[in-house]
């Protein structure tokens, strides 16, 4: 049985979410064993026993990597997170050079497919999909963070690092503390979060694969909220920006993530999916059809 390397950044309040994803991955990869490497800043001692214990039972083995919040402080926040969680992010290739290739996801992903094929070798250290909002709407964003016209910016939200293709001690790439240095002079103009920070340093680093591999479930246009349209080919559906545990989500594929949290029924922190609320939902729709 093959193994995979996996990475997630979470903290206590997205346990339950966590699980749902992983256990999609697992579901989707029945030949597989894997690996991870989980960076947080706030479990405790039965958040980790618990964790262990999920992912055990899942054909996995699992290592924890705290993270000091602090080292974040006076960094644009997240909604809702007061742990500045996402910025763990920018420390992944820290966390996980002693790793041949490894597979970052978001805890807010469902995987429905065979993960393998973005494993495979593509000369570049990550290998991600493209965010088709942003570099539709901010060209200009994106060139002052890059110094490039013509650079792709690309969703940090799945994202493979291939140690095996660079040399990552070799002095081409950024320490840490100059990932710091850069965050703190430059977050009056940090959009993304972390997102910006990777794509600051990392954008010409990255080999763009197909959108099936991070499909996101938000609208690209009204007509495409009409239609309803889908990607049938999608192996990892991501649910950026709009939550499907929330009352007022409108998103694609509510029906995939309530069918696959219904499959850990009565396990610890599984106890977070929100009925949806048809008021709420409305109003979400016409705040979305008025930034149109």
């Amino acid at each position: 049985m093959s193994r995979y390397n996996l990475a997630f950044a979470f903290n206590s309040s997205y346990i339950g979410k966590f699980k749902v994803t992983y256990n999609s991955i697992v579901a989707s990869n029945a030949d597989k064993s894997f690996y991870l490497r989980v960076l947080y800043g706030d479990f405790n001692d039965e958040d980790i026993s618990d964790l262990t214990r999920f992912i055990t039972e899942r054909r996995g083995k699992v290592d924890f990597v705290k993270q000091d919040p602090s080292r974040f402080s006076g960094l644009p926040k997240m909604a809702g997170d007061e742990n500045y969680t996402a910025y763990y992010k920018i420390l992944l290739p820290y966390c996980l050079c002693d790793l041949d290739k490894v597979l970052y996801l978001d805890c807010d992903i469902i995987v429905r497919g065979d993960i393998s094929p973005l494993f495979e070798s593509r000369g570049k250290f990550i290998c991600a999909a493209a965010d088709h909002r942003v570099n539709a709407v901010r060209r200009e964003h994106i060139k002052e963070l890059t110094g490039s016209d013509g650079a792709v910016y690309f969703n940090s939200g799945v994202m493979l690092f291939d140690f095996t293709a660079v040399d990552f001690n070799s002095g081409e790439f950024p320490t840490a503390e100059q990932l710091f240095t850069y965050a703190k002079s430059s977050k009056d103009r940090i959009i993304w979060h972390d997102q910006d920070i990777l794509n600051a340093f990392y954008w010409d680093k990255c080999a763009i694969v197909g959108e099936e591999f991070n499909y996101h479930t938000t609208y690209k246009s009204v007509k495409e909220f009409i239609f309803r349209k889908k990607n049938k080919n999608a192996v990892i559906i991501h649910y950026a920006n709009w939550k499907p545990w929330n009352s007022n989500y409108i998103g694609k594929y509510y029906k995939l993530y309530k069918r696959n949290y219904k499959l850990l029924k009565g396990e610890k922190g599984v106890d977070f999916l929100k009925r949806r609320n048809i008021f709420a939902m409305t109003k979400l729709l016409f705040k979305y059809i008025g930034k149109r």
